[in-house]
């Protein structure tokens, strides 16, 4: 029974090292992470959707232009700090759709041709 009670003190200190080693990884990470600022604008996609699949009726969205950006700044939270007593930061993402148009579309049967 005792070489058992041994064998179970053994694997409980070993997970606790695991822990403090995986803690401090975390931690590592967190203070060397990559950060980076964003200003992106993209002309948007022009979506059609038929009424149905024998209509010559459609709805066209024009999603116009695109903007993204953001804006890293500290966190105002007193007493915040990690282990090496930097504030966290935020990441404040702001994505913006100018010149949205809906639209209607009527195709004349008449006109169709066969291919």
């Amino acid at each position: 029974m005792n070489q058992f009670q041994v064998a179970k003190d053994q694997v409980t200190a070993a997970g606790a090292v695991m822990a403090d080693r995986a803690t401090a990884a975390a931690q590592d990470i967190s203070s060397h992470a990559t950060r980076i600022s964003l200003q992106v604008e993209l002309k948007a996609p022009v979506i059609i959707i038929p009424q149905n699949s024998h209509s010559c009726n459609a709805v066209v969205v024009d999603l116009g232009q695109l903007t993204v950006s953001n804006a890293l700044q500290l966190a105002a939270a007193a007493g915040q700090r990690s282990a090496e007593g930097f504030p966290p930061v935020l990441d404040l993402m702001h994505v913006e759709l100018d010149k949205l148009l809906l639209s209607r579309y009527c195709h004349s049967a008449s006109l169709l041709q066969d291919v």
